[in-house]
C-alpha cells in the first residue's frame, strides 16, 4: 500500500517459523501470504514509515459500500467527558448493508443526542452512529476485552438515540 493507504498488516516470523490454528486448516491458510501472516489487524504506514494500527478487519463496518473503522468512532466518543467506555459495532441495515451502533458506559448524566452531536462535530457524517445507547456495562470476556460479537447480535432499538430499559 502507498503511505496512508489502509490494508492488512502482515508479519514475517523469525527464522521462517510457521504457526497453525488448532483444528482449523482453512483459517491457517487464510492467514498466510507467502512467508508472512496476518492476525486480522488493519493499518497504514505514514510517509516516514511508521505503522499505525487502525482496527481489526473483523470489526470493520461496510456502510453503503464505504469502509468504517469503529476504533475511529470509539476514539471520538472516549474524548467526551461523560464517557467511561464504549464499543461501536456494525448492525444489519436493509438499505445500506450495515449501520453503526455505539454502546456507551457513562460516568455522568448525558443523553444520546448530546453524544450524537459530539460525534457530528468530530466525524464525517457517514461515520456518525445511527444508534447510540447508554448501557450499564459492556459484555467482556475473562481477559477484560469487550465481546463485540454479543453486541452485534443483541436486539436493536426501534429508533436512533435509544436507551434500553434497566
Amino acid at each position: 500500500m502507498p503511505p496512508g493507504g489502509t490494508g492488512h498488516i502482515y508479519i514475517r516470523p523469525a527464522r521462517g517459523s510457521r504457526f497453525r490454528y488448532r483444528n482449523d486448516p482453512a483459517k491457517t491458510d487464510g492467514a498466510w501470504r507467502d512467508d508472512a501472516f496476518t492476525v486480522g489487524d488493519m493499518g497504514h504506514l505514514d510517509a516516514d514509515g511508521y505503522l499505525y494500527i487502525t482496527d481489526r478487519a473483523s470489526d470493520m463496518v461496510i456502510r453503503g459500500g464505504v469502509n468504517i473503522y469503529p476504533a475511529e468512532v470509539e476514539a471520538v466518543l472516549f474524548r467526551h467527558p461523560a464517557v467511561v467506555d464504549c464499543a461501536v459495532v456494525g448492525v444489519p441495515d436493509d438499505r445500506l448493508g450495515e449501520e453503526l451502533r455505539a454502546l456507551v458506559e457513562v460516568r455522568a448524566p448525558v443523553d444520546t443526542d448530546e453524544l450524537t452531536d459530539f460525534c457530528r462535530r468530530h466525524l464525517a457524517d457517514f461515520k456518525i452512529p445511527r444508534y447510540v445507547e447508554i448501557v450499564d456495562v459492556l459484555p467482556r470476556d475473562p481477559s477484560g476485552k469487550v465481546v463485540k460479537r454479543q453486541l452485534r447480535r443483541a436486539g436493536l432499538p426501534t429508533e436512533p438515540g435509544h436507551r434500553p430499559p434497566g
